[in-house]
């Protein structure tokens, strides 16, 4: 029987591969989704056998070593999570949201708000807004591609790491230690954000 294809944020190492300093994009079969949006179908090779060995030898990439200098050149205060807290944050998502291919299902959510009608900067404003309404004091910027890692910002610096962020090719998702907010500024422009259910005491 064949293994069921991962989870677009499970697979998210998979888009670049760093050989011999050179990062080469890694071909990867989408799968087709059916009616409840969990896909199904063909997935790579290289989900399959190469990300997993990535993922247990997990180095700082070219965007990542970028992402840092631009943050410590604005004087911006992050963290780099370790893999355990990364790998939580993945599978509470996963549990809250419902995915259609590499996306976000963002109208299986709550007080869903889509702000790519919005100029850029005026759509990162509300979206620093809404989260600094929130009486938040870290926020996680997580990838589904290019970087590697996952960040944890404080919140007085966040309206500038949205901008650092937007800049790189990938979903960036964007949420409270709680996550009971997501946004995500995605690659293709789209900029969208939602409630997502607190967790049970």
């Amino acid at each position: 029987m064949q293994d069921p294809p991962p989870h677009p944020l499970n697979s998210r190492r998979n888009t670049f591969l760093s050989v011999d300093h050179l990062s080469i994009s890694a071909i990867r079969i989408l799968p087709a989704i059916n009616g409840t949006g969990a896909p199904k179908g063909l997935y790579s090779i290289f989900d399959r056998i190469v990300k997993p060995t990535l993922r247990r030898t997990k180095n700082m990439n070219y965007f990542d070593i970028e992402l840092e200098k631009h943050i410590k050149a604005d004087n911006i205060h992050y963290e780099r999570l370790p893999n355990e807290a990364e790998e939580k944050l993945i599978n509470k998502i996963q549990e809250k949201t419902t995915f259609t291919g590499s996306k976000i299902d963002w109208e299986t959510l709550q007080n869903a708000t889509n702000l790519s009608h919005m100029d850029k900067f005026l759509a990162l404003n509300e979206i620093s807004e809404k989260l600094n309404s929130l009486a938040v004091q870290r926020v996680i910027f997580l990838g589904d591609s290019a970087i590697e890692y996952a960040y944890s910002i404080a919140i007085t610096d966040l309206r500038r790491s949205l901008d650092i962020f937007a800049e790189f090719p990938q979903h960036t998702y964007i949420f409270p230690e709680r996550l009971n907010w997501i946004a995500c500024l995605a690659f293709e422009g789209h900029i969208d954000y939602a409630d997502l259910p607190y967790d049970v005491a």
